[in-house]
């Protein structure tokens, strides 16, 4: 197996070795061994797969701190045109993406870390794409950049006219509309609250309620442990509605 750094060099492309004969072939698709002495990446917690048809386009998806994830994904079947951009705001190649052919036949893989929004569109006729991941879903930290900014100059290779895309990556936000996070704060899951005030925690929970993001809420209202609030405020389905009522008389 050989792990290569792309133009973005946190991002690995990843070449298994496969032992083929004229029964079929044999493959390792990942090794944690491995990952730890080159990515020294954590372990990874699910495991998702998606089939999809010509010009179906999936993306550019990410979840907010603290439920980053880190993917390492590769296609079974068919063929994908895959994306991921860099959201990092203190890295050297912050709002650049790079660009990798997946499919079947050469079984490559790609590794992106926490800190990406990731998409991909078909380029085969179906496609079959599996990836793992080192967090676990959370809807409410879900979020979608739209595929087609012009801040990210994606040269996408198929035209607008056979792209298929879902509600929610047709409501993508815009570059200039999305919250940005320093290196740390990405990687590290209590590091949003530790590294950011108590009137910043405000911010981003009237942001995430669907509130003015210029709303002012005190300490004392915030509560002495925001790292907690802000946990239970993403995870917890009634919390999220309880907050929710908390916060709206602060609503402009």
């Amino acid at each position: 197996m050989n792990i290569e750094s792309l133009e973005i060099p946190d991002i690995k492309l990843i070449s298994p070795s496969v032992f083929s004969d004229d029964r079929g072939y044999f493959m390792e698709t990942f090794n944690q061994r491995l990952f730890n002495e080159k990515i020294k990446v954590t372990n990874f917690l699910q495991d998702n797969e998606s089939s999809s048809s010509f010009g179906v386009l999936r993306g550019l998806h990410f979840q907010e701190p603290p439920y980053a994830q880190a993917k390492l994904m590769r296609v079974i079947t068919g063929e994908v045109f895959d994306v991921a951009v860099d959201l990092r705001s203190d890295s050297v190649t912050f709002g650049k993406h790079v660009t990798v052919l997946l499919n079947g036949e050469n079984k490559e893989m790609l590794y992106i870390p926490r800190g990406f929004a990731h998409g991909f569109v078909v380029m085969s006729e179906k496609a079959v794409f599996s990836y793992k991941v080192d967090s676990y879903y959370y809807p409410q930290s879900e979020n979608s950049l739209i595929w087609d900014d012009r801040n990210l100059n994606i040269n996408w290779p198929l035209d607008k006219t056979e792209i298929q895309l879902s509600k929610k990556d047709i409501d993508g936000k815009s570059w200039k509309k999305i919250s940005f996070f320093e290196k740390k704060v990405w990687v590290d899951a209590s590091a949003f609250a530790k590294n950011s005030s108590k009137s910043e925690l405000s911010t981003h929970f009237l942001s995430r309620s669907k509130f003015c993001s210029s709303a002012k809420i005190s300490t004392k209202q915030m509560g002495e442990n925001p790292q907690e609030i802000y946990r239970n405020f993403l995870e917890n389905e009634r919390s999220l509605g309880r907050l929710s009522k908390f916060f709206e008389k602060w609503r402009v």
